[in-house]
């Protein structure tokens, strides 16, 4: 009988050692099922970060171009204005000298934003954006020209403004580029 006894205890203490093994593993597959979800939550936090600042400079930097073009140079070819069928050739410049706007272009570029929308953005290289250039005066109380679609509000904008010599005075060109 204590032989009996012995067994019996030896096989519960068995029993409660396997338990305490089962209890240790779930434990320790919580902790690192919690740590697993944690780092995948950051890695695609982090990831979608910086694909928003990545393309927030991409757009920064195109709209810079697009901006240093208008006001610096004259075009290609250099009287793009006069031509009677603007192509994919073209590149539109509104100045003959560095930041003074020549009234044709500007009048010439504003037909053809509402001609063929789609020509204007991508002659400016920013096919996958929106558009909008804005020429007023020093104050900005008056607005000269108005080209291509505003920005709403909430879209993310870059934007750009040159000092220009426009209709005889110091004006200000604004280029916004969104998506």
């Amino acid at each position: 009988m204590l032989v009996e006894l012995l067994r019996l205890t030896k096989l519960h203490t068995t029993r409660l050692k396997a338990q305490v093994i089962t209890i240790d593993f779930v434990i320790l597959s919580l902790i690192i099922m919690i740590m697993l979800f944690a780092f995948i939550h950051t890695w695609n936090f982090l990831g979608l970060r910086w694909n928003n600042i990545s393309d927030y400079n991409n757009q920064y930097v195109i709209a810079l171009f697009a901006t240093d073009s208008l006001v610096t140079s004259a075009g290609n070819p250099p009287s793009w204005e006069n031509l009677a069928i603007v192509n994919g050739n073209t590149s539109f410049g509104l100045v003959n000298e560095r930041n003074i706007i020549n009234i044709q272009k500007l009048n010439r570029l504003a037909n053809i934003s509402i001609q063929n929308y789609s020509l204007f953005k991508q002659r400016l290289g920013l096919t996958n954006y929106e558009v909008f250039i804005n020429v007023t005066d020093l104050n900005r109380t008056i607005s000269y020209y108005r080209i291509g679609n505003p920005a709403p509000q909430l879209n993310q904008t870059v934007s750009f403004e040159r000092f220009v010599f426009f209709n005889g005075s110091i004006s200000i060109l604004k280029l916004e580029v969104w998506k």
